[in-house]
């Protein structure tokens, strides 16, 4: 079975460990796009539907992996989405979303580095049959 890959920026500094002190911490640019690392995934969800249409939906994505080859050890993430709908005619509904994603990344003799972000949306939902 093959690890998971995971993506981020080749544009973000990250830490060289091969090349820092403890007084005067050292910065590269990423030399790879992605990471090896073997983990675990784990999900929830629960919906209240009418029909064909989700009314309100809920979800929570949890994984946690160790980098084999990359810069960093451990690394978590998260996310967690509500979304909502309501119908204004039998095939089309309005609804909104909230959204929260978050990435904790340990290295060995550098800081931990978190990163977390939500997100608002609005939009049309339009339901084929």
């Amino acid at each position: 079975m093959a690890a998971p890959r995971i993506p981020f920026s080749g544009d973000e500094c990250v830490p060289s460990p091969g090349s820092c002190s403890s007084r005067r911490p050292c910065w590269a640019r990423a030399t790879s796009t992605y990471d090896y690392a073997p983990g675990g995934l784990t999900e929830a969800s629960a919906r209240l539907r009418r029909g064909d249409l989700d009314l309100v939906a809920i979800d929570y994505r949890l994984q946690l992996v160790r980098s084999i080859n990359g810069i960093s050890r451990n690394t978590r993430v998260q996310r967690f989405t509500a979304e909502g709908q309501v119908p204004v005619e039998s095939s089309l509904a309005v609804g909104g979303g909230w959204a929260w994603d978050e990435r904790l990344a340990s290295y060995d003799e550098l800081p931990s580095v978190r990163r977390s972000a939500g997100e608002w949306r609005l939009f049309l939902s339009w339901l084929l049959k």
